[in-house]
């Protein structure tokens, strides 16, 4: 009995014993499955762990802020590019329709770029803008540098950058970001080479941000969208391709329509502003191709810029060959094109700052991959040293008391409408309108020739520009077309103000824009005047067909006689320059045109875009037809080209 029960208990350790074998055996095995897990796991942590920002990057980022963030203060005013500027406001809160009413490179979401107190709203609104744009800069350059240097050490350097980056603005600031994002995607490719969740992240940001710029500044929107697009395709595999591309054009539609609608735009109106935005955009680059200034030293500094980049790019794609890599290169490409179109087309140090903007924070971006970062920043110094103005950029001070103000616009809506008519009384007293010039301005449609915006605001009047609202940036003869269309199909009541001056960047104002210029001369006839101010009200045509009278060809630099014309006649005349040569047109289309065609009126000499040179070009203008210099009464007696061609002069009679 005793026996047994020692072989049964004997029976129960041993079953115990295996059972407790089995069990430890088991837990090894799912430890060892957990393993690499955890091992995962951990390092995730510590990679996440070393880019979360620390105390001195936090710091950094509320100086960033504090400079860089700070609200608009700003009111409209007179001149050349405060008017356009406050143009896009005003053509926002008088609900013009975008590709209708007006046609420019800017969209219908326009003032966030330059958001000026049109409105509480815009104000707010572009303050959001321009923050969102210093907080989106900022933490993508600390994330590009943070794995190389300390965190405090990215953050002064997110800091410096970020502030280097005000002349951009905000639209800018957020291609920028949208470069860095790029380059940061790309290289987590190219080290994980798997497809997940993440890839699908920077598509769809890069995507609807583009789509967003798109309707603020169409350019800039165009290159973001590239962006995306790159990212997009530079994929391994062609499935990961067809989601790419899938995701991409789905958030671009679905985007587009929303803000589209939500600007209170018509979608009948998106092919027509589309379309002239891109002829905008296409026009600049040949009719605004000048040199100003000390150009010599921004081309070697671009130049070395340049090969510094296309180095590293080209480095890395050689060394690795792989699909991120070839996309560094078409990424460094489009962007030093870009920085090029933006800096160098119209040459003078305030527009070359998009090339070193652009050049230094592609080399920024490499930071991530080349085995030497510190030479690379090294680099990258050298193009954000040409960006600022000056030191005031990074004043704390200044940007201190610009946020007193700026704020107080925002919040004190007595303050602001003070500032506003305060800021109104100053604009009268630049332009020194007389009473008698405004009393028959009030009550009717106005259109202000050539640029002056903000006179219709100044003074509480009906504004009702032509499409391109600042007539010399017409480039193209679909634009200039548009706005000729717009004066003779304007309400009889329309009224044209005229300012006497003269043409910009050694332009002809008498020939900026032709076909609109014609459609004035003809369709409008002379009101009030007082100093250097007309103004012109809508009546019948008075023109007759134009008739030939002579074609003949030219020669470079040769002089040709302009034919005499009788009394109650107009002349114009239509040139048609020889194209340029197969190299010559690829470095223009490339480029820059370095050759732009000139055209010597008696004893001065004129540039002339090339696009507007079948005119018709008006070389006499009779009594019958003219106001106020420069569109007094007037005939050329000779013309002389710089480049062989045709010209045809042709005769218009006045009814």
């Amino acid at each position: 009995m005793q026996a047994t029960e020692r072989e049964s208990h004997e029976s129960a350790v041993a079953t115990e014993s295996a059972s407790a074998t089995k069990d430890a055996s088991d837990e090894g095995v799912r430890s060892e499955k957990a393993a690499p897990i955890r091992l995962r796991l951990e390092s995730r942590s510590r990679e996440l762990a070393a880019r979360l920002p620390g105390t001195a990057a936090l710091l950094w980022f509320g100086l960033t802020v504090l400079i860089a963030g700070v609200p608009s203060t700003l009111i409209p005013s007179p001149g050349f590019d405060p008017s356009w500027q406050a143009g896009i406001g005003f053509a926002v809160s008088d609900n013009l329709r975008f590709g209708q009413d007006i046609v420019f490179n800017y969209g219908p979401w326009g003032f966030l770029d330059w958001p000026q107190h049109v409105s509480r709203t815009q104000a707010a609104l572009g303050f959001l803008f321009g923050m969102a744009a210093v907080l989106a800069l900022y933490w993508v350059v600390y994330l590009c540098v943070r794995p190389r240097w300390s965190g405090g050490v990215a953050g002064v350097i997110a800091f410096a950058v970020t502030v280097a980056s005000a002349p951009a603005g905000p639209g800018g600031r957020l291609v920028y970001a949208g470069l860095l994002l790029t380059l940061l995607t790309l290289h987590d490719r190219f080290t994980r080479r798997i497809d997940t969740w993440r890839d699908a992240v920077p598509v769809v940001l890069l995507t609807a941000v583009g789509t967003l710029l798109l309707q603020v500044k169409f350019s800039e929107g165009v290159v973001l969208l590239a962006l995306a697009g790159l990212v997009a395709v530079s994929v391994a595999s062609v499935r990961q391709l067809i989601r790419g591309v899938g995701r991409a054009l789905a958030t671009f539609v679905v985007t587009f329509l929303v803000l589209w609608v939500g600007a209170g735009q018509r979608i009948t109106d998106i092919v027509p502003w589309v379309r002239g935005s891109q002829e905008i955009s296409s026009g600049y680059q040949e009719a605004l191709a000048i040199e100003q200034g000390e150009f010599a030293f921004g081309y070697l500094t671009a130049g070395f810029l340049a090969l510094v980049v296309g180095f590293l790019a080209l480095r890395l794609a050689v060394r690795h060959k792989t699909v991120a890599t070839a996309g560094i290169v078409v990424v460094s490409a489009v962007m030093l094109a870009f920085g090029f179109k933006h800096g160098f087309t119209r040459h003078d140090p305030a527009h070359e700052v998009s090339f070193f903007l652009a050049a230094g924070f592609l080399i920024v971006g490499f930071t991530t991959w080349v085995g030497r970062p510190a030479v690379a920043l090294a680099a990258a110094a050298a193009a954000f040293l040409m960006a600022p103005s000056s030191l005031a950029n990074y004043d704390p001070f200044l940007a201190r008391n610009q946020w007193r103000t700026g704020i107080e616009l925002l919040i004190d809506n007595d303050y602001r409408l003070t500032s506003v008519e305060a800021g109104r009384a100053r604009a009268r007293d630049t332009y020194q309108l007389p009473e008698s010039i405004v009393s028959e301005l009030r009550g009717r449609p106005v259109h202000v020739d050539p640029m002056e915006l903000t006179l219709p605001w100044a003074y509480s009047l009906d504004w009702h520009p032509v499409p391109v609202f600042q007539t010399f940036s017409a480039y193209t003869p679909y634009l200039d077309q548009l706005n000729a269309e717009a004066l003779i199909e304007a309400p009889a009541d329309q009224v044209v103000l005229q300012e006497a001056t003269l043409g910009i960047d050694n332009r002809n104002i008498r020939w900026d824009t032709p076909r609109y210029l014609l459609a004035l001369a003809c369709n409008y006839r002379v009101g009030a005047r007082a100093e250097r101010w007309t103004v012109l009200h809508h009546s019948q045509n008075r023109c007759s067909a134009p008739e030939t009278t002579v074609s003949q060809p030219v020669t470079a630099g040769t002089p040709v006689l302009v034919p005499q014309v009788g009394t109650g006649e107009m002349l114009v005349a239509r040139y048609r320059p020889e194209p340029s040569s197969m190299l010559a047109s690829l470095v223009h289309l490339g480029l820059k045109d370095w050759s732009p065609i000139e055209v010597g009126a008696d004893d001065q000499t004129f540039r002339l875009p090339e696009a507007l040179t079948d005119g018709p070009l008006l070389v006499s203008l009779p009594a019958e037809l003219a106001w106020q210099a420069p569109f007094d009464a007037f005939q050329y007696r000779q013309l002389t080209f710089n480049r062989a061609g045709t010209v045809e002069f042709q005769v218009i009679k006045v009814q």
